[in-house]
């Protein structure tokens, strides 16, 4: 990803668009994504979330994984999640790790404090969610 002047930092992770079955063997080349990733995203967010004003969660097609983790984020710093889930279908592997690795109020702003950050999904094509 090019550095530009608005962009603060960024974490790369790779795992694919998958979730564990009961009935079905995963390939051995399909990696899902671990609960260590999981956390590695929050402390990513906790490290960041009081220096800008936006997440931009970025994946190749931008219909699962990042909708999943857009969602999540979302619910950790305490905005409105709904809209990843009326217009995406989030991976719930991805979403439900995220979940578990989060800790009860280590995220939420207390009034007064500074604007929560936005949270955007985009797919690999343009950038654009």
């Amino acid at each position: 990803m090019p550095k530009c002047s608005a962009l603060k930092a960024t974490l790369h992770l790779a795992f694919d668009d998958a979730e564990p079955s009961a009935t079905l063997q995963q390939p051995p080349w399909i990696r899902l994504m671990s609960s260590r990733q999981a956390t590695q995203i929050l402390r990513f967010v906790d490290e960041h979330k009081d220096h800008v004003g936006a997440f931009v969660v970025h994946c190749h097609q931008g219909m699962s994984r990042s909708p999943a983790v857009a969602a999540a984020l979302a619910k950790y710093l305490g905005v409105d999640d709904r809209p990843f889930w009326k217009e995406f279908t989030p991976n719930m592997h991805v979403y439900e790790l995220l979940r578990q690795a989060m800790k009860p109020s280590t995220a939420r702003r207390q009034p007064g404090q500074k604007p929560i950050p936005k949270v955007v999904a985009t797919d690999g094509e343009d950038g654009h969610g």
